[in-house]
């Protein structure tokens, strides 16, 4: 009996997440329609109501918290949250009672350890080459994760500052050689001190790096620092101001080009401006956070900043919250940073939907934010293109002990895209492969490890394997269309249901598809008759596959029974 190991057997209930979320402001009306196929008691809706922009920051904060993919970028904007909660936890009383700060940060730092490059730095995912962008973005929350009292590998900041030290020099980009400075100029070297001056050809997101790091260094002169520089690059509407979409290195985002803006015109004590960029920014997003997860993270951090400058007055604002004609909630807001969070039932809401209805009393602004979490059950959804075309093949032996061969394909890319990512999930009697383990890297000609194989001309920056499946990384595409395969083994019999394999350019969302579902049968019996597609007995000496796909491809593999046998002694 000592011998013996038990281990818990979680049972998932079959179902995938379908998100979406709708912003208003003053008194508002939002619809709520339920799919045919949601689970009610799975699902979950919420209304957030604030009196500020600050109010409006903790449902941003959650979607960075729970965002599902682990490049650097993402590592870094999912614990920028905490590092900012614990920076100042006057505004974010809510959000740190709710969340573990600590444990959240130790994570985020601990994944940046791992991603690190040996030459110092980091690129987009853990392969390729250093980006300075994104070596800047990590390396600044490092040093306030330090600064917070959490412990920092002291090597990760000499490696960024040997490597960037050496190229600064012969660096020939005004841009990258800004993102270098800026990044020196938070660990202390000399070379961070450098004024930065030359902006030709410089887009105004990375200015405003300049701008942050000419004042760090006392270069206060507007006229050089880059501060007028940025302000004559300003697109002015009325009482608003934006900068349109920056450096490639910064995701090419409208939203993150005036959020860094925003945040060089707080340290150059620049107001008017400031408050013009900042109105901008709480105006113009249409689900709870805004563009991408990186500009996401830049405007939790520029609105944070700006309210150091700008105290509004306190405000007194009641509301009543309505659905379908209910009164469900009523009360009064008497802060600028506070957020009211109201669970919304869906058990009411009927086949035709409901009315969420917020109803204002009192002078200023009221933001309301409502988000909807439906759990979906279908099996049988169709595949979805937007305009991404996704399709997935299985090829292999659905037996015990054997290995199946996945494959993904996405066409309809759209030219010039770049961060490309595939999640994929297998069905629940089959676990991917991990070519880490030595045992685990022999292939036969038929069936290659997974990163044997990519179509076209595009290689992953990353594949990661999951507790569920695969998630594959492109930061370029070269061409409208990508392949790639991985290998999952075959270890329970039964029949599976698989969700679709979901593609998206990281930070553009609306672009994206998905593929059809899987059901999947296997039996462990190599003497069960087995059905083919048309109805048809299989021979009993051949294993058999019944696979069933809506809306993608599969590719039918039969092996003789010596064959499954052979690997299921290599085995043991």
């Amino acid at each position: 009996e000592s011998d013996v190991i038990e281990l818990p057997l979680p049972i998932i209930e079959y179902g995938f997440s379908d998100k979406s979320a709708q912003v208003g402001t003053n008194s508002t009306a939002f619809s709520i329609s339920l799919y045919d196929d949601a689970v009610p008691r799975l699902s979950k809706g919420n209304l957030s109501l604030a009196a500020s922009f600050l109010g409006t920051l903790p449902a941003a904060m959650r979607y960075l918290v729970e965002y599902p993919y682990g490049c650097i970028e993402q590592t870094t904007s999912r614990f920028v949250p905490a590092v900012l909660a614990k920076e100042r936890l006057d505004l974010f009383g809510e959000f740190v009672a709710t969340n573990e700060l600590d444990a959240m940060i130790d994570r985020g730092i601990a994944r940046l350890v791992d991603l690190a490059q040996d030459q110092g730095g980091w690129a987009w995912w853990q392969m390729g080459e250093v980006n300075p962008y994104i070596t800047a973005y990590a390396t600044e929350y490092l040093v306030r994760a330090e600064k917070l009292g959490h412990h920092v590998e002291s090597s990760l900041f000499s490696n960024v500052r040997y490597a960037f030290e050496g190229q600064l020099d012969a660096e020939e980009s005004a841009s990258e050689r800004i993102a270098m400075v800026y990044t020196l100029s938070l660990i202390g070297s000399e070379k961070g001190k450098m004024p930065l001056t030359d902006f030709r050809d410089v887009a105004s997101d990375v200015v405003a790096l300049a701008v942050m790091a000419n004042i760090r260094n006392g270069y206060t002169n507007p006229a050089e620092n880059g501060v007028d520089e940025l302000i004559a690059r300003a697109e002015v509407r009325e009482d608003t101001a934006h900068w349109t979409s920056g450096t490639d290195g910064f995701f090419l985002s409208t939203d993150a080009s005036t959020a860094l803006a925003l945040r060089a015109l707080v340290v150059a004590r620049k107001k008017d401006m400031a408050e013009k960029a900042a109105r901008y920014l709480s105006q113009n997003r249409s689900r709870e956070y805004w563009s991408n997860s990186f500009a996401t993270a830049q405007v939790i951090e520029a609105l944070t900043q700006f309210s150091t400058i700008y105290n509004g007055e306190r405000p007194h604002i009641g509301y009543e919250v309505h659905l379908g004609g209910e009164t469900i909630a009523e009360g009064t807001i008497t802060s600028l940073s506070q957020e009211v969070s109201i669970p919304i039932s869906l058990d009411s809401v009927s086949a035709d939907g409901a009315q969420l209805e917020i109803i204002q009393d009192g002078e200023g602004e009221l933001y309301s934010t409502f988000t909807l979490d439906q759990f979906r059950t279908d099996r049988e959804p169709e595949a979805f293109m937007h305009p991404l075309k996704v399709t997935r093949s299985y090829k292999g032996s659905f037996m015990i002990g054997e290995i199946v061969e996945v494959r993904i394909d996405v066409n309809d890319i759209p030219e010039g895209s770049r961060y490309l990512v595939v999640e994929d999930v297998l069905p629940a009697g089959l676990v991917p492969i991990n070519p880490v383990f030595e045992n685990e890297r022999d292939w036969d000609d038929d069936l290659p490890y997974y990163g044997n194989y990519y179509g076209g001309r595009s290689y992953p920056s990353a594949q990661e394997i999951t507790k569920e499946g695969m998630v594959t990384s492109f930061d370029y595409v070269g061409g409208d269309s990508i392949a790639f395969t991985y290998r999952a083994r075959v270890i329970a019999e039964g029949v599976f249901y698989t969700p679709p394999a979901i593609a998206s350019i990281m930070y553009n969302p609306d672009v994206y598809g998905r593929s059809g579902a899987a059901d999947v049968m296997i039996d462990d019996n190599p003497f069960t008759p087995a059905i083919d597609g048309a109805g048809v007995p299989l021979s009993r000496d051949k294993l058999a596959i019944i696979i069933l796909l809506v809306g993608s491809t599969i590719v039918l593999s039969f092996v003789a029974r010596r064959a499954m046998a052979r690997d299921m002694a290599s085995m043991q």
